[in-house]
């Protein structure tokens, strides 16, 4: 087995890539404090498929000497990491690319619809594609789905009217409906930065998002909010955004 020289660390790991010649798959070291749910990594990763990496404890008597560490095997996620090419995306001649970006983050971050109350007592949850199912389970919820397929597009006109006061009370009046019994939940991303969202720099395509261990169960579009990670570049005190 020959360790990569990919690895990472964090506050809360030590994240490692190795190949065994064949395959490359990926290992994470972990403190007893900061485990990871395992059922709920599963469900996770029922819910958005490929989107999410398997994800194995290995109990294996050879691992009892690191001992209160724990070690977790996952599947090997294909692209970069958005921060790494954030920049180059958002060169006049990439937008297309990002427009891709934008449109399999939109359209491939399927959501279920379940009481969080009973979650941790029902591990099996369905799946739903975010297209068509926000319609059939709850139709003022449609609202948020074309907010974020239509944002790429934007005109300058429909950016000034979208900044107006009047749309943004249009916005408040509306946020009691996050709290209606029918609303759909979701297992939500808590950490959608640009270094947990991977893409294909040759064809825009979001291959992957990682780091799933504050995910929480919660309205849908909750993790919506990374979109504006995709939309822009974090400066030094600001954010700037494609198209602004």
């Amino acid at each position: 087995v020959e360790r990569q020289a990919d690895n990472f660390i964090s506050a809360q790991s030590y994240t490692v890539q190795i190949s065994d010649g064949t395959s490359i798959f990926i290992v994470q070291f972990r403190g007893s404090s900061n485990t990871l749910d395992l059922n709920l990594l599963a469900a996770t990763q029922e819910t958005y498929g490929k989107l999410v990496p398997t994800c194995q404890h290995l109990t294996d008597q050879y691992l009892e000497w690191l001992d209160p560490l724990q070690v977790y095997k996952m599947s090997y996620i294909c692209g970069e990491p958005l921060l790494q090419v954030n920049t180059f995306l958002h060169q006049p001649e990439n937008f297309p690319l990002l427009r891709q970006t934008v449109r399999d983050f939109a359209m491939y971050l399927p959501f279920i619809h379940h009481e969080v109350s009973n979650f941790h007592a029902n591990k099996n949850l369905d799946s739903l594609l975010v297209r068509g199912a926000i319609d059939r389970l709850c139709p003022h919820s449609v609202k948020h789905r074309s907010r974020a397929t239509i944002l790429p597009a934007l005109t300058a006109e429909e950016r000034t009217t979208q900044q107006s006061p009047a749309f943004i009370e249009n916005l408040k009046s509306q946020l009691p409906s996050l709290f209606a019994d029918d609303y759909p939940m979701a297992i939500n991303h808590w950490d959608l930065l640009e270094n947990n969202i991977h893409v294909d720099i040759q064809t825009g395509n979001l291959t992957g998002i990682v780091d799933w261990r504050d995910a929480k169960v919660g309205p849908f579009a909750m993790h919506l909010w990374g979109l504006e990670n995709i939309l822009g570049i974090r400066k030094t005190t600001c954010m700037a955004f494609h198209g602004i």
